[in-house]
């Protein structure tokens, strides 16, 4: 930018010669030119704030989005490990029982069986009955505990 003063003619509304009459006479400018340069300079001074007022605007949130972020992700893989070593533990439970069962069954040399769904005996529905209770009381405590954290 040239310091160098050139003589301009200019068209100015009434509203905005008032603004720059006003401005004068508060900052105890002596002439119109110099009004002008003072108005000039903290325009550009207030450009050049809002730009950097964005750019640290757009840089705390895209850190704040990248904290979020990672901690919603660290989160849901805790829970996902969580799941996974739950479904492993019961899957290889499962699978023992099966193994146990066919065992059973061999050396009682069964060859047929009736289904659940035909008849329920006594011992059946005491082991549906436990397994639900333990279930419900499994949840509860864990309810409890994460009503505890927050």
């Amino acid at each position: 930018m040239s310091s160098e003063l050139l003589k301009k003619r200019f068209t100015i509304s009434s509203n905005n010669l008032d603004y720059v009459q006003s401005y004068k006479d508060l900052n105890d400018f002596n002439n119109d030119s110099e009004t002008l340069r003072m108005i000039i300079k903290e325009h550009e001074e207030y450009k050049k704030r809002i730009f950097d007022l964005n750019y640290i605007s757009e840089s705390i949130k895209n850190d704040l989005l990248s904290s979020v972020s990672n901690v919603i992700t660290e989160t849901i893989l805790d829970e996902l490990r969580r799941v996974r070593l739950g479904t492993n533990n019961t899957d290889r439970n499962t699978q023992i029982l099966l193994e146990l069962l066919q065992g059973w069954m061999y050396i009682s040399k069964v060859q047929a069986i009736t289904s659940t769904d035909d008849f329920k005996p006594d011992f059946f529905l005491f082991a549906e009955s436990k397994v639900k209770n333990r279930i419900i009381h499994q949840k509860q405590k864990k309810d409890a505990k994460i009503g505890e954290q927050y």
